[in-house]
């Protein structure tokens, strides 16, 4: 290239990511760089909403747009089917030829691949594109109640909060429906908790989230095999009227056979820059694994909450514990909160929470005391000082609010203070 040439900036893949990197440089760089996006797919899908358009809440032509918006941006889009990366030359090959760049963002995403395990495929259903969140729609739609199974198939997957919101939607869906007595919804996961790498506060929150709705929450618990009625987990075949499985994702194959790629076919980054093992190379989205101090691999795509590592300290809500108003940044309850064990089963709002194995009582299992109101078996004073106490092997509790009582969850910023309102359906 001449030396007074633009820049060339290549930005692989149309997704959220895609977009918004390819938009915002344009936008910093100007003159000085062509932004060129290339993008196999005409019409772009805003998967965000295809969990919406599962219940109905959205149609096909309110989430799906064309790319026409980039070029009035000043953005080249190129139709191409990408088939390789060759950092050392500088250059993409597609299916028309190559293109070179100066710089490279890489934003290519996951691959969804049910094939890999046997029946997903034929006997259950997802909302992680649209011809599947429209099938399931209509499942949705002829289902008169019965059993409904959300299950998580392997790890990873992308938008890590989906299937939990995707339980969460059926429930209403059916609720609103009035099938909701008659049906029961089980939520299956190879995970720990909900969202472990947002860490354990945000985990249970989601889990509490759950136990609301009346859904019942397995973890640890990966799929194995799939008939046509029914999910095998531990050896134990599951029967259902309505499964929705989030099938197995992988890197794409233009990914997987570049240098790019560390041992399991994703990008490894740099979690401070996106920058890859070349120089001149930046990966976003589904397709990048960001190491953590914890050991996990953080995963940033569009649709999830964002989560830091931990050498990047910021401040939110939840950033130090006391007894000033502000919530816990760890599990342990502040001196002022007290555990609530059984409490009467009239009331007007009703959250059970249950724990399958001994061990600290998780942190939203303490309500936060104060002016409001709480009836207890224990009492709970606005000058109470209880530490939190073991929980027995099998514990479980129940928690009983009044309407005007607020719930503190100790969680990240992914949760924050809410009324019971707003947390609690109605158990009258």
């Amino acid at each position: 290239m001449a030396e007074n040439s633009p820049q060339r900036v290549v930005v692989l893949g149309g997704g959220i990511g895609g977009q918004v990197a390819a938009t915002r440089l344009k936008q910093k760089l100007g003159s000085a760089a062509r932004v060129i996006l290339i993008e196999r797919s005409t019409t772009f899908t805003f998967a965000p909403s295809l969990l919406w358009l599962m219940v109905g809440k959205r149609q096909p032509k309110t989430i799906t747009r064309d790319y026409s918006g980039l070029s009035r941006r000043g953005v080249e889009l190129v139709h191409e089917t990408v088939t390789g990366i060759d950092t050392s030359a500088s250059e993409v090959q597609t299916e028309s030829g190559v293109v070179g760049y100066d710089h490279l963002v890489v934003a290519l995403g996951a691959v969804l691949d049910p094939e890999r395990i046997p029946g997903l495929s034929e006997h259950t259903h997802h909302p992680y594109d649209l011809p599947s969140a429209e099938r399931l729609r209509d499942a949705l739609h002829r289902f008169t109640g019965g059993r409904v199974t959300v299950a998580i198939a392997s790890l990873p997957y992308k938008c890590p909060a989906a299937p939990y919101e995707t339980a969460m939607l059926i429930d209403g869906y059916l609720r609103q429906r009035g099938i909701r007595d008659v049906s029961q919804i089980a939520m299956y996961t190879p995970e720990p908790l909900p969202l472990p790498v947002a860490g354990p506060q945000a985990g249970y929150s989601v889990a509490a989230e759950l136990a609301a709705r009346g859904i019942t929450f397995h973890p640890r618990t990966p799929l194995e095999g799939v008939e046509p009625t029914a999910l095998r987990f531990g050896g134990e075949l599951v029967p259902h009227d309505l499964a929705v499985v989030i099938p197995p994702h992988r890197p794409p194959d233009v990914i997987a056979k570049s240098s790019l790629a560390g041992p399991n076919g994703w990008i490894p980054v740099d979690r401070a820059t996106l920058r890859t093992r070349a120089s001149n190379v930046y990966a976003i989205g589904d397709s990048t694994v960001i190491p953590l101090e914890n050991g996990l691999a953080l995963r940033r795509p569009a649709c999830s909450p964002t989560a830091k590592p931990k050498s990047s300290p910021r401040t939110s809500p939840a950033a130090s514990a006391g007894t000033s108003g502000k919530k816990p940044s760890t599990g342990t309850a502040p001196a002022s909160w007290r555990p609530v064990e059984a409490v009467g089963a009239r009331s007007r709002r009703l959250l059970r929470i249950s724990r399958a194995e001994g061990g600290d009582a998780p942190p939203w299992a303490f309500l936060a005391c104060g002016e409001d109101r709480l009836r207890s078996s224990t009492g709970c004073g606005a000058g109470s000082e209880t530490r939190p106490a073991k929980s027995p092997p099998g514990w479980r509790a129940s928690i009983v609010l009044e309407r005007k009582t607020r719930v503190e969850l100790a969680t990240s910023s992914l949760a924050r203070r809410r009324s019971a309102t707003e947390l609690l359906p109605r158990s009258d």
